[in-house]
């Protein structure tokens, strides 16, 4: 293979704090990718938000402040190959400034050099089938699986991946290290990559690296590869992701209270539309990101729970920032269950389109999905937080609702579900639709409104009886004569009547207590405040 070259030092990048506004915006912007000036280049819009492609497209780092000294942050090349036979290089540039008393050195700065397909997390590579690392531990990993393989590198050494597809049948690749060749690393079925082809990819760990894709770069070849820009040219290439107008992107925020189940529907939605390439941001993702040995074991989750918190919160309120400047699809995981939060997190989105997805599910199995949780990952929410949600829970509105005051465009999916014995103190959960009658009088001045089933029904704000006589609502406030009573006409849609007795129904934009009677053959149901 080939021997070692002397190869140019780029200067270290500066401190992410210490940029300017300007500049990390430019950091941000999708280059002239393949074909252009400057040929393949990392992919911004192909990276964790925390990762910073830099210049001329070809350096990258990450943020490595605070928490996200705990954190790998990964990024994907613009170009894949499909066939033949390509090298890329990387150099360690230089290790980055980290407090981690708490780890190992040798743990503290590490990179992972590979390939992977594009549509493989771009923050795990080396844990899925698609796609295999070499990293500075001297392991080479794929499908989570680590072997033994060459040996340590750092800050100052070159790694060059050499990807062999002329097999129609049969993959290979291998690596060398400062110019001597490793041998073979990794063998596999290539009939799947024809597809989705195999994207040089960089996992780093507090490090700053440059990467060679063509011998301008200071990329020296192995023996029998061309240079990896070169499939351009020879046809055998596949392009990567790039950035969708800002306009035409969407952040999908969950409501619900923890344990509910947002996660998992948030996963299973994105899995559903991978056309999106929708990026899941959320404290719980933050601290799978922060692979940390022993921390985040389940019996020491709930031990360190509060300073686990303290960082993963403070990575989502920076990745949050600058997912509002990157145009992708989002999904944010988190509970927000209070509206002023929901204002706050989506006023940076100012172009995106804005859908809110409520989760929840029957009491009963909000508990046995807390307990399930607190088995499994020794992971728990303290009980008054919960009831401080529960107590505070507003749900959300469309922007086209009648005085409503959210963002949304869309409410997404089947949000009427069944709320078993929620205590009193959730009141508040009624204050949501935009309709509400203080009083028996406001209720007459009302009585014209039409409502649709597409917005908020009513609130009542005083005791009353509700009556469904023909498709009208007859309201009858309590302690007053028959003839008080209100009629509701034009178009409406109420609740269907739950088939038992002392349930609370949650149903379109609002929550109302169905107490079921059976009067002279006639249901009814009285609506309690």
């Amino acid at each position: 293979m080939a021997t070692a070259a002397a190869r140019q030092r780029r200067s270290p990048p500066g401190e992410a704090e210490g940029e300017p506004e300007a500049k990390k915006m430019r950091s941000l912007q999708p280059p002239d990718f393949a074909g252009g000036r400057r040929g393949v280049v990392l992919n911004p819009a192909d990276c964790d938000l925390d990762f910073t492609v830099d210049g001329d497209g070809l350096r990258g780092h990450a943020l490595h402040e605070d928490g996200f000294a705990y954190c790998w942050s990964g990024a994907r090349a613009a170009i894949g190959i499909t066939a033949g036979k390509y090298c890329f290089g990387c150099r360690i540039l230089s290790d980055q400034e980290v407090q981690m008393d708490d780890t190992p050195a040798d743990q503290r700065h590490l990179c992972r050099i590979g390939v992977s397909r594009r549509d493989d997390p771009v923050g795990s590579l080396g844990e899925t089938v698609g796609g295999g690392g070499f990293g500075g531990t001297g392991k080479f990993s794929t499908a989570g699986r680590f072997s033994d393989y060459g040996e340590k590198f750092g800050a100052g050494d070159t790694v060059v991946c050499a990807v062999d597809l002329e097999s129609s049948s049969s993959a290979a690749v291998g690596f060398s290290l400062n110019g001597r060749w490793l041998g073979t690393a990794w063998r596999f079925d290539a009939g799947e990559l024809r597809g989705s082809g195999l994207f040089p990819h960089v996992l780093l760990k507090n490090v700053a690296v440059d990467m060679q894709f063509s011998v301008e770069d200071g990329l020296v070849l192995e023996e029998g590869f061309k240079p990896w820009s070169s499939a351009v040219e020879d046809g055998n290439a596949i392009a990567g992701p790039s950035f969708l107008p800002a306009g035409n992107c969407e952040v999908v925020m969950m409501v619900g209270l923890p344990a509910a189940g947002k996660t998992t529907w948030a996963e299973k939605w994105a899995e559903d539309h991978p056309e999106k390439r929708y990026l899941l941001l959320g404290t719980n993702l933050a601290l799978d990101q922060m692979k940390v040995p022993g921390l985040l074991r389940k019996k020491n989750y709930g031990e360190r729970f509060e300073r686990l918190m303290e960082m993963a919160t403070g990575i989502f309120n920076t990745l949050l920032a600058r997912a509002a400047r990157t145009p992708r699809n989002y999904i944010i995981d988190q509970t927000n269950v209070y509206r002023s939060a929901r204002k706050r997190k989506l006023r940076p989105f100012v172009d995106f389109r804005k859908i809110a997805v409520v989760v929840f599910p029957a009491m009963d199995e909000l508990r046995w999905r807390s307990e399930k949780r607190v088995r499994e990952m020794g992971k728990e929410v303290p009980a008054e937080a919960v009831n401080e949600m529960i107590a505070n829970f507003v749900l959300p509105v469309r922007r086209d609702t009648p005085h409503a005051d959210e963002p949304f465009d869309q409410l997404l999916g089947d949000i009427r579900v069944i709320i078993r014995k929620l205590p009193f103190r959730s009141a508040r959960l009624l204050l949501a639709p935009a309709l509400i009658l203080s009083t028996p009088a406001a209720a007459s001045a009302e009585a014209e409104l039409t409502v649709t089933g597409e917005h908020p029904l009513l609130v009542l704000r005083f005791p009353a009886e509700l009556r469904l006589v023909g498709g009208r609502a007859i309201i009858i406030p309590w302690g007053g004569r028959r003839g008080e009573s209100l009629e509701i006409s034009g178009r409406h849609r109420w609740p269907e009547i739950p088939s038992s007795s002392g349930e609370e129904v949650f149903c379109q934009q609002h929550t109302v207590r169905h107490l079921l009677e059976r009067e002279r053959g006639r249901e009814k149901a009285a609506m309690v405040f």
